[in-house]
Order: structure tokens, then C-alpha cells, then sequence
């Protein structure tokens, strides 16, 4: 996802780029999060981007479904057990990095995984294709370990940090050669990408909305667009994300589509369904609507995204709510200002960002020290607050406890 909010400190834009390698494998635990939270939807129910009507209790505003609401059931036994096994091969959020596990136990976690999914049904069968995603993301991510972890280093702006940041970084290097090692190993029983993609087609066919999200990143071009524009159009938040920005793209165009829009009218509307359900997506619109990607910008309507991600701990948001530019582009006090910061600095220090802490850690601490500079000597009395207010519902959001 690219950031468009326009104006930023040069090393905010140079640390993004060093993330798309060295963080890979976080977006693997995402994925199975948001895939565990969104009940696929019943057969038959569709969502256009701009439609009108009733919709449905797990729809976002805006959205048709046809035929009653899906129920939203508790989490069976298989996705409970295949959540725990997929949990065990990410480093859960708030760990210490002196206190992580010995990476040798992530060859046995595999081979658990894999061997659940197969008898997990449908639900196994969406484990099994995430597993071979963050299997790649796991590949990516060593790959290029050893020329982005000095940068990551070398990023930390707050001098007394970089011990720590050193620690984290020693501390995930491992995590991450071993869940290679062991998605290379044939003992672990992890099925080419073939069998699993041969897996998905049954599902997607059938209208699986999370089989057909998942299906497209096994495909290319047109076929690929196809799927995820089916997911999307089932109402499937992540699709309809990645498909708003898609469109946006050379060949992003979904071919075959009667009435389509302008690329730039398609994306905002697949961006805001999915902005109502999820909020990577509500932290992405909000900085269109700052910069204006789709338009004229609205500072006013960027500040309300910002904010209801900010308080689930969304990393983008706090960034640019913490950010020396927040006061002049979003309308906050620099006491707002300070607020965010101290919030992005709380949950940065408890480890809340995963593999990002590295760099999330000495980019929010700094943030801080900047933003309480710029007050006036005594302004900063209730700069905790809304780290009190939101705190705990932030670290829970995130999955790094109190």
C-alpha cells in the first residue's frame, strides 16, 4: 500500500521503504486475523461499490445483500485450534525479545498447521493457502534481512533506543530463518503451491468470498481480478481494499463489468466499504481524503478516519497524528498532538507492533520528544490521557494485552 498523504519528513518516507522487506512477515499474521473475523459471506449476497438499499447486519453501510444476514457465528473448534497453530508461528505482540521462544519449535508448529488444515474442511483449506503465503513472506523476508537490518539500525533516531532496537532485531532474525528452514523441509508436509491453489478452486467456485480473495494472489492478470472483484463484490473487506487500490493501476481495469466507473470514483468506493469494516482500510482513506488522492482534500473528514483508527492502534494513523504536520493539516493542538504521540509511544514500547517494532519503537518515542518540545512549559499536564482512555482497548485490538 502505497502512502499518499503527501507532505512527510524525508526519513519517514526512506523507513517505509525499508519495511516492505524487513516486516514482510507481519502481514501473514494479519491476514489470518482479518480471515478468522470475517464470516464468509452467505451464497448469494453481492455488494457494488455505491449500491444502495438495505444491507445487511455484518454489511458496511452502502452495501445489497441479497436474502437474509448471514449469521455470525462463535468460532468453531477447527478455527479456534488452527488460530492457535498459526499464532505459534508469528511472534504474538507484546513479547519481550529476550523472552522469545527458541526458534527450533517452528518446524513441529508447521507441521501441526499443515496437518490440521488438511482435516479442517473449508476453513483448513484458507489455512493451508495462508500458510503458503507466509511461507513466501517468510522467504522474502530473509532474502533481504541482510541488507535492510543495518538500515533499520541505522533508522533509529533516538540514540539511547538502539540497544533495544539491536535486541528486537537479533531476537527475529532467527524466527524468521527457521520458519524458512522449516517451510523447505519435506518433513513438515507443506503442499506446493499447485496442490493448494488446486484446493481453493473448489471453494471459490462454489462462492467463497475468503477463498476467492486468497485464490487471487495464487493468480495473475485478468484471472486474478476476476477473483478478487468477486470477493469484493461478496462483501469481503481485504478484497475490496486491494481491489480500491487495484483499479488504480495500468491493468487494473476488472474486464466485462457493465456501467464501471472512473478508476478514481471505483477506488474511493471500494476504499470506504471496506473502510466501514476494517481499519487498515480506515486508516488508508483517511489519507486520501488529508491528500487528496481522490479529489479536492478534506482535512475535516480525514481527521474523523484518523482518529477511529488511532484509537484501535492502527500504526499509519498514529504516525500521522503524531506527525510535526499534524497541527497545520488535520486542525489538532499540539496538546492533541502530544496526546497521539503518547499513545503510539505507549503501545510501541509494550511491543504492540510485532515485527515492526523495530521500527515503530525509536519512530514513536522520537515523535514524542518532538511533540512535547513544542509545548509551552506546563501545557503538557494531561498528555496521558487518552493513552488512559484508549490504551487498553488498543492493546487489545492489537493483541498485546493490557
Amino acid at each position: 500500500m502505497s502512502d499518499s498523504r503527501g507532505k512527510k519528513p524525508a526519513a519517514w518516507v526512506w523507513v517505509a521503504g525499508v519495511a516492505v522487506l524487513t516486516l514482510a512477515l507481519v502481514v501473514g499474521q494479519r491476514s489470518w486475523q482479518r480471515l478468522q473475523a470475517e464470516p464468509a459471506p452467505a451464497a448469494g449476497a453481492t455488494a457494488a461499490p455505491g449500491a444502495t438499499g438495505e444491507a445487511a447486519t455484518s454489511a458496511a453501510p452502502g452495501l445489497v445483500v441479497a436474502g437474509p444476514a448471514p449469521a455470525v457465528d462463535a468460532r468453531t473448534a477447527v478455527q479456534a485450534a488452527l488460530h492457535e497453530a498459526f499464532a505459534a508461528l508469528t511472534p504474538p505482540a507484546g513479547f519481550e525479545a529476550a523472552l522469545l521462544g527458541p526458534p527450533g519449535r517452528l518446524q513441529p508448529d508447521l507441521k501441526r498447521a499443515v496437518q490440521l488444515a488438511a482435516a479442517g474442511g473449508r476453513d483448513g483449506v484458507r489455512a493451508l493457502a495462508r500458510l503458503d503465503e507466509l511461507c513466501r513472506e517468510s522467504r522474502t523476508a530473509v532474502a533481504g534481512a541482510a541488507a535492510q537490518e543495518p538500515r533499520v539500525l541505522a533508522a533509529a533516531g533516538v540514540p539511547a533506543l538502539r540497544p533495544t532496537v539491536q535486541a528486537w532485531i537479533e531476537a527475529l532474525r532467527p524466527w524468521r530463518q527457521a520458519l524458512a528452514a522449516a517451510c523447505a523441509d519435506p518433513a513438515t508436509g507443506m503442499p506446493p503451491p499447485n496442490v493448494v491453489r488446486a484446493q481453493l478452486e473448489p471453494l471459490a467456485a462454489g462462492g467463497d468470498a475468503p477463498a476467492l480473495y486468497l485464490l487471487s494472489h495464487q493468480l495473475q492478470g485478468t484471472e486474478a481480478l476476476q477473483r478478487l472483484h468477486s470477493a469484493a463484490l461478496l462483501g469481503f473487506a481485504p478484497a475490496q481494499f486491494e481491489l480500491g487500490n487495484a483499479v488504480l493501476s495500468p491493468n487494473g481495469a476488472v474486464p466485462d463489468q457493465p456501467g464501471a466507473q472512473s478508476p478514481l470514483v471505483e477506488s474511493k468506493l471500494w476504499v470506504e466499504q471496506a473502510a466501514a469494516r476494517w481499519i487498515p482500510a480506515r486508516a488508508y482513506l483517511a489519507s486520501c481524503l488529508e491528500s487528496g488522492c481522490y479529489g479536492d482534500r478534506d482535512p475535516a473528514a480525514a481527521l474523523v478516519q484518523y482518529d477511529a483508527a488511532g484509537r484501535a492502534g492502527e500504526r499509519s494513523a498514529l504516525q500521522a497524528l503524531a506527525s510535526a504536520e499534524s497541527p497545520a493539516r488535520l486542525g489538532l493542538t499540539l496538546q492533541d498532538r502530544v496526546q497521539w504521540a503518547r499513545l503510539y509511544a505507549t503501545l510501541a514500547t509494550a511491543g504492540c507492533y510485532g515485527f515492526a517494532t523495530p521500527l515503530a519503537l525509536p519512530e514513536a518515542v522520537g515523535l514524542e520528544i518532538e511533540a512535547s518540545r513544542a509545548l509551552a512549559p506546563g501545557q503538557d499536564a494531561d498528555a496521558g490521557a487518552l493513552v488512559d482512555l484508549v490504551g487498553n482497548n488498543a492493546r487489545a485490538a492489537l493483541g498485546c494485552g493490557r
